[in-house]
C-alpha cells in the first residue's frame, strides 16, 4: 500500500467517532460531578458542542488530503484559512444544533434564534476551540501519514535487501558454479572412462547432494555452521577426487561452534580459491587448512592454503573473480560494521580469516 492510499475516510470516521465519544462521556461526567446530574443540560453541554465537532470533522481529512502535496509555507498559510473558517462554522453549528435539538426533545432552551446577541457573548470561545480542534486533527494527520510512509519505506528496504541477497546467491552461483560444475562432469566422465564406477558414483552422489542442498536454501540467509561444513564436504570430496595427492585438506571445528550461525556459502568460495591460486598451479602437494574458533563473542573462520607464488589479492575491485569480492559484499549486507575481513600473506601461504559475531540459530 502506498502511504498516499493511506487515510481514507472509511478508516477515519469510526477512530474519530470513538475518540469524540469518549471525550463527551468524560466531560459530560466530570460536569455531572460537579454540578450534579441534570440531564436536560446534556444537549447544551457538551452534546451540541462535539456533535457539531463530529459533522465538521471530516472536512480537515478532506482538507489535508486536498493540500498534501503543497509546499510547507502555502500548506501553513491555507490551513491557518480554513482552521479559521473551521472555527467560525463550528461557533455557529453548535449554537444552531443546541437550539434544533432543545425544541426537537422539548427540553427548556437556552437560546433561540432571537437571542443571537447573547450566544455570541457567551459562546465565542467556541469559534477558537474550532481552530484549536482542527489544528489537532492537521498535527494527527501529519503524524500518522509520517508513521506510514517510514512503514512503508521500511517495508520496501526490506523487499529490495531480500531481491538483493538473493540476487548476491544467484550472482555467486552463476559465477563460481558453471567452472566447478564443468570440472566436475569431466572428472566423472573420466573416471567413468577408466571403470573406476564406484568412484564416479561417490562423486554423482557427492554433486547431487550439493546441488540439492544449494537450491532447496536458496532464499535462506543464513544457515547452522554445520551444515555450511556438510555442504562444504560435498564440495571437498568432488575436488579431492580431481586434485588426489597433490593437495591434502584439514579441518578442525570444535563441537560448541557447529549450531553457529554463519551466511550461507561463506566458506566454499574461500575454499575454491584456495584451490584456484594455491593448488591448481602448483606441482608440489599443497596444504589447505580451514578451521573455525570462538574469541570471546566473535567466530572465526580461517582458510588458508600453502603456495609457492605470493600474489597480492584484491578483495575490493574483484581482479582475482566474483568469489571474494562477493564475500566481503554479502558480510557486509549480513552484518554492517560488525565483522572483519582479512587475507594474510605469509611465507608458508595465503589465509583468509572471517571475524562474525557469535550467534546460536
Amino acid at each position: 500500500m502506498a502511504p498516499n492510499d493511506s487515510f481514507s475516510s472509511k478508516q477515519f470516521a469510526p477512530y474519530n467517532t470513538l475518540v469524540l465519544a469518549g471525550l463527551f462521556g468524560f466531560v459530560w461526567a466530570r460536569e455531572a460531578w460537579t454540578d450534579g446530574l441534570i440531564v436536560d443540560n446534556i444537549l447544551f453541554w457538551p452534546g451540541g458542542y462535539f456533535l457539531s465537532l463530529w459533522i465538521l470533522s471530516p472536512l480537515a481529512l478532506y482538507f489535508f488530503k486536498s493540500l498534501e502535496t503543497t509546499g510547507r509555507r502555502a500548506f501553513i498559510k491555507r490551513h491557518l484559512a480554513i482552521s479559521a473558517g473551521f472555527g467560525i462554522l463550528h461557533f455557529f453549528l453548535t449554537g444552531l444544533l443546541i437550539i434544533l435539538l432543545e425544541r426537537f426533545f422539548r427540553l427548556p432552551e437556552h437560546y433561540n434564534f432571537y437571542q443571537s446577541g447573547s450566544y455570541f457573548r457567551q459562546s465565542w470561545p467556541y469559534a477558537v476551540d474550532g481552530m484549536l480542534w482542527y489544528w489537532s486533527y492537521i498535527f494527527i494527520f501529519l503524524y500518522l501519514q509520517t508513521r506510514e510512509r517510514l512503514a512503508f519505506e521500511k517495508q520496501r528496504s526490506e523487499v529490495i535487501q531480500k531481491e538483493l541477497a538473493a540476487s548476491d546467491l544467484s550472482v555467486l552461483r552463476t559465477e563460481l558454479n558453471p567452472h566447478f560444475l564443468f570440472n566436475a562432469m569431466n572428472s566423472i566422465a573420466m573416471k567413468v572412462r577408466l571403470k573406476e564406477n564406484k568412484l564416479a558414483v561417490a562423486m554423482i552422489a557427492s554433486l547431487n547432494d550439493l546441488l540439492r542442498s544449494v537450491l532447496s536454501r536458496q532464499r535462506e540467509k543464513t544457515v547452522p555452521l554445520s551444515e555450511e561444513i556438510d555442504l562444504l564436504n560435498k564440495y571437498l570430496m568432488i575436488e579431492s577426487v580431481r586434485f588426489g595427492e597433490q593437495v591434502e585438506v584439514t579441518q578442525d571445528f570444535s563441537e560448541d561452534l557447529l549450531p553457529a550461525e554463519v551466511p550461507q556459502m561463506i566458506l566454499q568460495p574461500l575454499v575454491e580459491n584456495a584451490f584456484k591460486h594455491g593448488v591448481r598451479d602448483s606441482l608440489r602437494q599443497q596444504k589447505i587448512s580451514i578451521t573455525g574458533a570462538k574469541e570471546n563473542d566473535a567466530l572465526v573462520l580461517t582458510v588458508f592454503n600453502t603456495t609457492e607464488q605470493m600474489r597480492r589479492f584484491d578483495t575490493v575491485n574483484g581482479s582475482e573473480g566474483v568469489g571474494l569480492p562477493n564475500v566481503i559484499h554479502r558480510l557486509r549486507r549480513h552484518y554492517g560494521t560488525d565483522f572483519r575481513f582479512q587475507s594474510m600473506s605469509t611465507g608458508a601461504g595465503i589465509a583468509f580469516r572471517i571475524t562474525l559475531p557469535f550467534r546460536l540459530i
